[in-house]
């Protein structure tokens, strides 16, 4: 009897590499506009503690205005978020149509072909989520769950965050695996019964010297099945 009946993704590092794209998009900004050398770092130290949790790489203007007042920039700040958000879907998009990110999408409709349903689940904002459902459209990547902390009201690693997707889907949580990079906000997921596998393809950084689970490096048909099999 097959065990899982879902299985549940987060976004960020795990699904995409966020992170260095996030860069990259700052980055190419940075170059553009000839801004000081350290505006990067300065706007990825203030995205932080905006809240809900989540990458603003598609461009904040709260965090756009923090910067410029420790920075002293005169450019138009809108203008200048928009532009951000224009360079990280667009270099985002170039992932997805690599090699690497077609494999997302091939996963994903391996996992339906199946039988499991395939979960998203981010600390993001409804916005965000509105976008990435309009981008994955364009990208032929397909799911049956799309959760984002806004919507839930909670985020990881919050259990009324880790559970929405098998209440949704009225399951237990023994029946879901959760595909994550973090070993704090993803894992916890374990403590209530659910099987982790932490994503290590993206992350720069991974705390995980004392993680003795599953791990992956990308999310591909074989190393999806190999792990759920093993798990």
């Amino acid at each position: 009897m097959r065990r899982f009946k879902a299985a549940i993704f987060d976004i960020g590092d795990t699904m995409e590499p966020s992170t260095l794209i996030q860069k990259h998009a700052l980055q190419k900004l940075q170059r553009n506009h000839k801004l000081p050398k350290n505006f990067t770092t300065v706007y990825l130290a203030n995205d932080i503690d905006i809240k809900p949790h989540m990458f603003h790489a598609q461009g904040d203007v709260r965090i756009m205005r923090r910067v410029a007042a420790k920075l002293h920039l005169k450019n138009d700040i809108e203008k200048l978020t928009r532009e951000l958000q224009r360079n990280f879907w667009t270099e985002l998009g170039r992932w997805y149509d690599s090699p690497r990110g077609k494999q997302l999408g091939a996963t994903f409709r391996w996992l339906r072909k199946a039988g499991y349903k395939v979960c998203i689940l981010s600390d993001n904002s409804l916005q965000a989520k509105r976008k990435y459902i309009a981008f994955w459209r364009r990208h032929g990547i397909r799911y049956d769950i799309f959760l984002v902390s806004e919507q839930i009201g909670f985020e990881k690693p919050d259990r009324r965050t880790i559970e929405a997707v098998p209440k949704a889907l009225k399951i237990a949580n023994s029946e879901t695996i959760h595909f994550g990079n973090n070993l704090f906000r993803d894992a916890v997921c374990r403590k209530w019964g659910m099987p982790f596998v932490l994503m290590t393809g993206f992350s720069v950084k991974h705390p995980e010297i004392h993680y003795g689970g599953p791990r992956i490096r990308s999310i591909t048909p074989r190393m999806v099945e190999d792990v759920m099999v093993r798990s």
